[in-house]
């Protein structure tokens, strides 16, 4: 038999054969492109899933920060001057005036002022009464002070304090 003949014989099975080997690499070929898409959608959903986890803490956050503000911003002029009061007592100062001043808008806050002015005996008991002012939870601050020694009716020399102090209420 001659090559033509042996041709003509395994014609089928040699046509067979390379349709079978096309259809694999056919095959192969749209299998890696769409494990490509897959690979690419497992990247961007783990993307999308880290991206969630940074939400969900930023959410977690903004809902600490509302308490906070929450906690803050739970105060008016008349608690203020009560909390000040208080102070006071506990520091062995006396209050001669408190008077609010306007206040003043800031972009992520308000800020309430106050001229303070009180008595003490001592140096020592005006800086309790700051350093408690300053250290308290309602965030107050003093911006400015002036002292001055007063004479009393009965000789003893006393200490006058001015002090202008102010508290804040974050804005929402």
């Amino acid at each position: 038999m001659d090559s033509q003949g042996l041709f003509n014989k395994y014609k089928n099975i040699i046509l067979n054969c390379l349709f079978i080997f096309l259809g694999i690499f056919i095959s192969f070929k749209i299998y890696n492109s769409q494990m490509q898409k897959v690979n690419l959608i497992i990247a961007q959903k783990d993307s999308e899933m880290k991206k969630n986890e940074i939400l969900k803490e930023i959410s977690k956050d903004e809902k600490e920060f509302a308490v906070y503000r929450d906690f803050i911003n739970k105060k008016d002029v008349s608690s203020i001057i009560d909390t000040v009061r208080e102070i006071a007592k506990e520091s062995s100062v006396e209050i001669t005036y408190i008077k609010p001043l306007p206040e003043v808008v800031e972009s992520l806050y308000i800020r309430y002022p106050f001229d303070v002015s009180v008595i003490s005996n001592s140096y020592h008991d005006i800086g309790k009464f700051i350093a408690k002012l300053e250290s308290h939870p309602d965030i107050f601050s003093v911006v400015s002070i002036s002292m001055s020694p007063q004479q009393q009716i009965d000789g003893d020399e006393r200490l006058t304090a001015d002090l202008q102090i102010s508290t804040i209420l974050l804005s929402k």
